[in-house]
């Protein structure tokens, strides 16, 4: 089944573009400083310099394209499609441990690391990290929605199956 994408999930796919944003960019501002460092200390001119020195710059603007392409086009289809999938599913397993926050007992000697609670239900022997108060509402055994962006796969949320208003 098939509904609408919120300004919530729109908000979430984008923020998901940001590693190929910034990969893209840091390849092309690397290379384009590289190409013109290398073409300007090199002294010996000649008269295709200039040409190879516009055919490299072309050659990293179609690899920064190409590489920004390649890791955000799925999120960039979702968000056009506007649509994201429900899966329903039954919890198996809930499960609620402490972990520590890293580099948090390093400051000075005898500094306790911060205990951060990690909740998290199994479903098909996948592990889903949720927030504490989806955690508290549902039991082993519960159907749940997962929300799911069509193209990239990537998981919008978890609710539970009795809490969502749907015109089904």
């Amino acid at each position: 089944m098939k509904i609408k994408l919120t300004e919530a999930d729109i908000k979430d796919l984008k923020y998901q573009t940001r590693a190929g944003k910034v990969v893209s960019s840091m390849i092309f501002i690397l290379g384009s400083a590289i190409t013109l460092v290398s073409s300007s200390l090199s002294e010996t001119y000649y008269l295709g310099k200039s040409t190879d020195l516009i055919i490299i710059l072309l050659l990293i603007i179609i690899l920064s394209i190409s590489i920004l392409y390649s890791m955000t086009g799925k999120y960039i289809s979702d968000i056009e499609n506007k649509e994201k999938l429900l899966e329903f599913k039954v919890i198996s397993k809930k499960e609620s441990k402490y972990t520590y926050e890293a580099g948090s007992g390093t400051l000075y000697v005898g500094q306790e690391m911060k205990q951060l609670n990690e909740y998290s239900f199994i479903i098909d022997n996948y592990r889903y990290k949720i927030e504490k108060s989806l955690f508290d509402k549902c039991n082993e055994g519960d159907d749940v929605v997962l929300f799911i962006a069509p193209k990239s796969k990537h998981r919008l949320g978890i609710e539970l199956k009795n809490d969502i208003n749907l015109l089904i």
